[in-house]
């Protein structure tokens, strides 16, 4: 039984037509009121009657007694109460066999005329891929797809069935099957014991032997009886009546009378009864779910599971999944057991594509070392749980089972409140780490741990927890995706390459036909050789499990008689047979294509999966969906509600490649692999059906609304899907639309603010990793709704700005200064109002009472607003710095620090929040008086800044020591000049300390360290090797010491690196990526090396040019010289058309903004100018050429740009290497040191 979720599923059986009106009053009187009662105590409910809503019992494929079988078992493996039964005066619906053996079926035709056995050979057909060898009942298809048509060949067919069988030699046993009703074999399959033992009960019984024993005290039975002399017709009673009665006496004996409900009552029309006994039907049964719901939830109280105990069933249960069907994998099983036994020391890494088995070979390897070792194994499938999704959680778990318990770093109240969640959580995650990292490394038992597909980590890793080394006790494996189809999930095994040095390849699966054998003869099938011999032929070109299990889906309904190329086709990869399938649910299997959309688009909008019963919820908000897929042609749909056969039939097809994880008390359906998730995002209706979920989602949510946020999924998934949808549509308007549907529908405050706290962390958790595009998406969402709450009320004032303020920084961020800057600068004017207005000031109050009681609300609010006008000042700064408004950025840095050093010496005993902000102010100001050439004050607030980090970072937490490696390497900057064996010293102290963290998180240090102010270097961006850390410090070094070779050599490998974060994300690192690729060029056009420049500056062109078309503001500087070195490097490699052509456009661009800021773009127009007439000259074209002499002359002339020009002048082309920039004010800094970080990272 499963009581790992909280969920009863309770099948209801009876014949057809007759309880029609029984039907409906369970459906509109007693689920409802069951649903809303299991709810209240934090359960889900869900009915499955398949006979609601449908026309008739029959299938068009001929196995609706199969799919009704199968929902039986599967609602017998979950809790009490899980069967239903309702019997009258019919027998019901006696199915034909959908399958009849060889032999069996030959000795019928002994005993048939000679015109019945043509006709039943018409409708059998014999399949030797059937095994045994049998006779098939074809498909309805064509006219014999009405009902009507088909019910008279069915009543032929059993006839002539029956009779045969009736006058054979064959079998009781076998008889029975051509007699029985769907209703008797429901019976016969949901209780126990109704009658002979099923195969499938004999597997309950081995898992709960005492399952025979009480399984019928848990079962309800309704028996009815109508008054004979009262029959209008045979819609309650037909010629099986006696049969009928056999089968209730037989039942109810069987059943607790207080379980049952006898009631006798008359038949008032031709579709109708009397029906006074419905108010007692309501009662009972009503009573009797409640009765047993309540019993089963005092038994989940007092064996209730421990988290660990769960995580643990819910593993094993996965593994049990994954190992079954296991074939093959033999070299890898092997080298896995060799490691076992051997003495080497490292950790061992599994590594492979998508589809070959990863998962299956680690459930296998802990099996067989299960069997043959006596060490403690603790093993951890990812994504198989709601606690094996993020790092932190499963390491947790496992640390539990090892009973060591880490406890996180506590702060005082107020700390906690105050620091950025994304503070706390990098440094506590890195701070946890090294505790994993020493408690691994401390176990002294002997332990084998197994990590299972570490790239579906939902957070970065850099595995600073994976000794390098372990204990001679401890053995640890992990297994990883290696796919060049999937490079942004196979950077975890590109981490633990660089790492770990004892990694092995999955080979390609040696073991097709075995897999494929097994998985037919599992369903009773098998193959043809020529058919064999194809399948064979196709997968070759693939070469994984996945494609197996693929291919069975699709061989299993072929026939003996199929010919190959012609009734039979495979696909030759993984997506495309993905694709075949999703299609032949419509063309072969007759499932509704807007259902199967629908469904699919659903389950991959939602992301973390979704439940059957959510899934249904979902569908049945739409009720014009609903009125075409089922039109009320035999029952009225009074619930409009999607009949659940429908649901049934579908589910049981896709149900093979669906994963099952226990999330939030569901047990969540997912893709578990990626080629379903790959081809189903890319159809064209999927933003339809993000659409539609989300209108779903929106009604469920209003459906909801007098409940708790956490009592339901409907507010955390529409949270997911809006900013999923904003991230991959960018449909601005239709966010804001559905943005305003949670911010006018007067919702709880406590609701709306557990709303807002799921998206704000996920926003967080994505800006931290540097997903900044989709973090911008979910930044935006908070943002609309907030801003639409805050016209509703002040009283989200508070939170409204501090969105609009992580919009502005994630903008910043992505080098979208102008934004960012327009945002900030209306934040900076609404606080200054809301710190001087009571009524706003203590708008924050919904923000601060949720996480802090019993305090000074007025004085915490304060802090509240004076903190967000620090950082608030320190975003607008960054942003004039950005726009070389140097004098602004000056300006607003005092502003910054006069507050921060004000609270910060208010607080004295307590200056633990206020530190961080006093910090950066100095460090910022510090910087900008630096770039305006006030060299001591700017080493002043700069000693000022490392006394205070110095006495305060912590390594081994992680606090401030970015800050302390930041302040360090700015003081170096500052003292190069005056103090160069101390710059150099502190240089070398922050390269010490930097290397470290890149080493640890290389992904959150690189953007982190390009983002910081333009005069803070970066040391790296990588830790593949450990000296690239050094790189640019070591490119500066040695190019002036003249070691050009050994230079470029750092910088080609750097480009690599960045290359690598570009492809990954190209809308952040376009900027940084071709400043180096324009760096490159110039070194190589330096030394004469023009072929081999221009590839590089080509690059650089080429992404230029779309960028600045997209946004001239932004990009028009480096647009601008990559079109002036392009047009260079083609003069001196003679592609004069070329060179004409560039320097031409490079001109009339540069003329343009000239006119729009002399003073910002004298340099480009004067380089402009001086390549053009150059080319007029190399033209003959004088005439043009004088033009642009005259013009460079007159700027020249001109007092105001004398010193650049000057400049300009006399720099020789043999020297453009050493690039300089024009930056404030006519400010030159000299020096390719000084360029070099300046241009790269500004």
């Amino acid at each position: 039984m499963n009581n790992t979720t909280k969920t009863f599923r309770l099948f209801i059986s009876s014949t057809f037509s007759d309880f029609q009106k029984e039907r409906e009053v369970l459906q509109t009187k007693i689920f409802p009121e069951i649903s809303e009662y299991c709810s209240i105590k934090g359960y889900t409910f869900q009915p499955i009657d398949l006979r609601w809503g449908v026309s008739n019992e029959a299938q068009l494929d001929q196995k609706a007694l199969d799919m009704c079988i199968k929902e039986v078992q599967s609602c017998k493996i979950h809790d009490y109460p899980n069967f239903l039964i309702m019997l009258g005066d019919r027998y019901g619906w006696i199915p034909l066999p959908n399958i009849i053996e060889k032999n069996e079926f030959e000795l019928l035709l002994k005993n048939i005329t000679s015109s019945n056995k043509e006709f039943l050979n018409s409708w059998y057909t014999v399949d030797k891929n059937q095994l045994p060898v049998s006779y098939i009942l074809k498909q309805r298809e064509n006219e014999y797809v009405d009902y009507i048509k088909w019910l008279e060949i069915e009543n032929k067919l059993r006839d002539i069935l029956q009779d045969a069988v009736s006058n054979s030699d064959l079998d009781n046993n076998i008889k029975n099957k051509y007699f029985i009703s769907a209703t008797e074999s429901e019976a016969i399959e949901g209780i126990l014991p109704y009658s002979n033992t099923t195969d499938y009960q004999k597997e309950l019984l081995n898992l709960i032997p005492k399952l025979e024993q009480i399984d019928h005290k848990h079962i309800f039975g309704f028996f009815r009886k109508i008054k004979k002399e009262t029959i209008k017709n045979n819609k309650y009673i037909s010629n099986d009546y006696d049969k009928a009665q056999d089968f209730k006496q037989k039942l109810e004996e069987q059943l607790l009378k207080e379980n049952t409900l006898n009631i006798t009552t008359s038949q008032i029309t031709a579709d109708t009864l009397e029906e006074e006994y419905l108010q007692e039907f309501i009662f009972s049964i009503v009573k009797f779910i409640k009765k047993q719901v309540d019993k089963q939830i005092q038994n989940d109280t007092q064996n209730k599971y421990t988290a660990l105990e769960l995580e643990k069933l819910q593993q094993k249960y996965f593994l049990d999944k994954k190992i079954e069907n296991f074939l093959g994998q033999e070299n890898i099983l092997n080298k896995i057991q060799e490691y076992m036994l051997n003495d080497i020391s490292t950790p061992l890494i599994i590594n492979g594509v998508s589809g070959i088995g990863k998962s299956s070979i680690i459930a296998k390897a802990i099996e067989d070392t299960s069997n043959i070792s006596n060490k403690k194994i603790i093993y951890r499938f990812v994504g198989a749980t709601p606690n094996s999704t993020t790092s932190k959680d499963l390491l947790s778990s496992i640390l539990e089972e090892l009973n060591i318990a880490i406890e996180d770093e506590k702060n005082d109240d107020m700390v906690n409140q105050l620091l950025t969640d994304m503070d706390k959580e990098e440094n506590s995650f890195i701070a946890f780490s090294h505790k994993v990292h020493k408690e691994i490394m401390g176990l002294t038992d002997d332990i084998i741990i197994f990590i299972d597909a570490v790239d579906q980590i939902t957070n970065d890793d850099q595995f600073l927890w994976l000794p390098n080394n372990l204990p001679s006790n401890v053995k640890i494996i992990v297994s990883a995706l290696k796919d060049r189809d999937y490079k942004e999930d196979s950077k975890y095994f590109n981490t633990l390459k660089n790492k770990i040095p004892n990694f092995t390849e999955i080979e390609p699966y040696n073991k097709p036909i075995e897999l494929l054998e097994l998985l037919l003869y599992q369903q009773n099938r098998t193959l043809q050789e020529d058919q064999k011999e194809y399948f064979l032929n196709q997968y070759n070109q693939v070469k994984s499990p996945l494609y197996v299990y693929m291919a069975a889906n699709q061989i299993i309904y072929w026939q003996s008689s199929d010919i190959v190329d012609n009734d039979i086709t495979l696909s030759l990869s993984q997506k495309d047979i993905v694709k075949i399938f999703i299609k032949n649910l419509t063309s072969m299997h007759h499932h509704d294509k807007s259902l199967v959309q629908k469904v699919f688009g659903y389950i991959i909008a939602s992301k973390d999966g979704l439940s059957e019963y959510e899934i249904l919820e979902l569908l049945n908000t739409d009720k014009e969906f609903i009125k075409t897929i089922a039109p009320d042609t035999w029952h009225t749909n009074t619930t409009q509600e999607l009949p659940l056969v429908i649901w049934t039939r579908l589910y049981g097809h896709i149900k093979p490649f669906l994963s099952i994880k226990n999330q939030d008390n569901q047990e969540l359906l997912y893709f578990f692999h990626r080629e379903f998730v790959d081809v189903i995002k890319n159809q064209s209706n999927q933003q339809e059906e993000y659409e539609n979920i989300i209108k779903a989602t929106q009604q469920l949510i209003e459906k909801n609304q007098d409940k708790e946020f956490d009592s339901n999924r409907w507010g955390k998934l529409y949270a997911l899907l809006l900013g999923e949808y904003f991230f991959k549509y960018k449909d601005e308007d239709k966010v804001k639309e559905f943005c305003k549907f949670i911010s006018y529908g007067g919702y709880d405050e406590n609701w709306l603010l557990l709303y807002i706290e799921e998206i704000q962390k996920t926003g967080f958790l994505l800006n931290l990793t540097n997903k900044l595009q989709k973090a911008l998406s979910y930044r935006n969402i908070i943002y609309f709704t907030l801003k639409s709450l805050y016209k509703n009320s002040i009283n989200w004032s508070y939170l409204y700005i501090q969105s609009a303020h992580n919009v502005a920084s994630t903008l910043l961020k992505q080098n979208k200064i102008k934004e960012s800057l327009a945002i900030e600068e209306e934040n900076l004017i609404f606080v200054k109002k809301a710190i001087s207005e009571p009524s706003l000031l203590l708008s924050v109050q919904p923000h601060i009472r949720k996480v802090i009681k019993n305090a000074d609300i007025t004085g915490l609010a304060l802090y509240y607003w004076i903190d967000s006008q620090i950082k608030i000042l320190f975003a607008l700064s960054s942003c004039h710095l950005s726009l070389d408004n140097l004098k602004k950025a000056i300006e607003l840095d005092k502003r910054a620090l006069e507050l921060s050093e004000h609270f910060y010496n208010l607080h004295k005993d307590n200056r633990f929040f206020w530190r961080n902000n006093y910090l950066i102010a100095l460090g910022n100001l510090a910087d900008s008086l630096y770039q305006n050439s006030e060299l001591d004050k700017a080493i002043e607030f700069q000693e000022k800044c490392l006394d205070i980090l110095e006495n305060n970072y912590d390594f081994t937490t992680g606090y401030l020591i970015e800050d302390y490696a930041r302040a360090l390497n700015s003081l170096s900057i500052f003292l190069l000049d005056s103090n160069p064996i101390k710059s150099k010293k502190l240089l070398e102290q922050s390269h010490e300390i930097l290397s470290k963290l890149f080493n640890q998180n290389p992904n959150r240090y690189s953007v982190q360290i390009h983002n910081i102010n333009s005069n803070k270097i970066s040391i790296g961006l990588d830790n593949k090797n450990n000296e690239l850390n050094n790189l640019l410090i070591k490119f500066h070094e040695e190019y002036k010491d003249g070691s050009k070779n050994e230079a470029f050599k750092l910088l080609s490998a750097h480009i690599k690196i960045v290359k690598n974060e570009y492809d990954k994300d190209n809308g952040y690192w376009a900027d940084k990526y071709v400043r180096i690729l324009i760096i490159i060029g110039e070194v190589l056009s330096g030394d004469s090396n023009f072929e081999e420049a221009s590839k590089y500056q080509e690059e650089a062109y080429f992404i230029l040019s779309n960028n600045f078309t997209n946004n001239i503001e932004n990009w028009a500087d480096l647009y601008t010289k990559a079109l002036n070195n392009l047009a260079n490097t083609y003069t001196y490699l003679n592609k004069k058309n070329e060179s004409y052509l560039l320097n031409r456009k490079n001109l009339d661009i540069s003329t343009k903004l000239f006119q729009s800021d002399q003073q910002k773009w004298f340099k480009a127009y004067y380089y402009a100018l001086e390549n053009m007439a150059s080319t007029y000259m190399m033209y003959g074209e004088f005439n043009q050429e004088k033009e642009c002499r005259d013009k460079i002359e007159e700027l020249e002339s001109n007092p105001s740009f004398q010193l650049v020009a000057d400049v300009i002048k006399n720099k020789s082309i043999d020297k453009r290497i050493k690039y300089f920039d024009y930056i404030f004010k006519g400010f030159l800094m000299l020096g390719i040191f000084f360029i070099f970080y300046f241009f790269i990272f500004q």
